[in-house]
């Protein structure tokens, strides 16, 4: 059985402070199925990239199995992601993709595999001639199959997946329509944690777009069930911020305090304005043990007293 204390050691951030207290367990945690899902554009891949990165500095072994065939190197290493140490893998078909995957996760060689993404392939029988005498498995099966395969290996090895699925241009389906299309009622019933990503408004410096806000709706329903909606930032060219996350957490917690319209913490003066405080917080190296101080009093604080 989990304890909360090894909530806080072990999971894997996602890059946003305000993502990971809404999740009660500081992150994605060892031994789960996670599915992320969203429009296109809406930072499911980004999201994915600072899991990974997050997950290798705990020394763990990870895999991406690129379906979408859109990894960008150098978005991936500002994400904080060693791909010298990252296995890639490129397959061709939905098929191909879910053996892929299975391998991974039977040789017992990986701790955290993404699969970016499960809705990137044409119908099977739409590249595959059809025999007279057989019908191809349709790609709801195929997935279903494969999950079933899945759920004993990750509980047992611990193993965490992430699978990126886009969502479909339709109005909101009620559950007995879900039942209609098998894939994506597989991924419900097998997932513990999905999380749901939309674009919100764009985020401009100088009067250029540099970046865009995230709203992303979360429901985890084991170990630390919680449903929220929270928001955090892309910069386009850095990836996830969390920067100011921490900054309006610790004003909200008293860390940070505004004296005489100075901005200090721990006796530390930071500047007068936000902007200057969150820069003198990055110069002074204080972002990082401010974060700390605040995981510690938000996630679990009984625990770890």
């Amino acid at each position: 059985m989990y304890s909360p204390a090894l909530f806080i050691s072990e999971a894997f951030s996602t890059g946003s402070l305000r993502l990971d207290v809404a999740m009660r367990t500081g992150g994605v945690l060892p031994g789960e199925m996670v599915e992320i899902c969203g429009d296109e554009g809406s930072g499911k891949t980004a999201l994915s990239q600072h899991i990974v990165a997050a997950a290798q500095r705990l020394g763990k072994t990870c895999a991406w199995i690129d379906a979408d065939l859109t990894l960008d190197g150098n978005f991936a290493r500002r994400c904080g992601v060693n791909l010298s140490e990252l296995y890639l893998a490129f397959p061709t078909d939905l098929s191909q993709t879910l053996d892929i995957l299975e391998t991974l996760a039977t040789s017992g060689a990986f701790d955290l595999i993404v699969v970016d993404s499960l809705t990137s392939w044409l119908p099977y029988h739409a590249y595959i001639r059809e025999s007279p005498n057989q019908s191809p498995p349709s790609e709801e099966k195929l997935i279903s199959i494969a999950l079933r395969r899945l759920v004993p290996l990750v509980s047992r090895r611990a193993l965490t997946i992430l699978f990126t699925r886009r969502l479909r241009q339709k109005g909101p389906i009620a559950y007995h329509k879900l039942a209609a299309h098998l894939a994506r009622l597989s991924l419900k019933l097998h997932t513990s944690l999905h999380l749901t990503l939309r674009a919100g408004g764009l985020i401009e410096q100088d009067g250029k777009i540099i970046g865009q806000h995230v709203l992303a709706r979360l429901a985890r329903r084991e170990i630390a069930p919680c449903w929220h909606s929270i928001e955090f930032d892309i910069i386009y060219n850095q990836g996830i911020v969390k920067v100011g996350e921490v900054f309006d957490l610790g004003i909200a917690l008293g860390y940070l305090l505004l004296q005489n319209g100075v901005y200090t913490f721990r006796g530390v003066e930071l500047g007068s304005g936000r902007e200057a405080a969150m820069q003198a917080l990055q110069r002074h190296a204080l972002l990082e043990t401010l974060e700390q101080v605040i995981r510690r009093k938000l996630l679990w604080t009984t625990a770890l007293r």
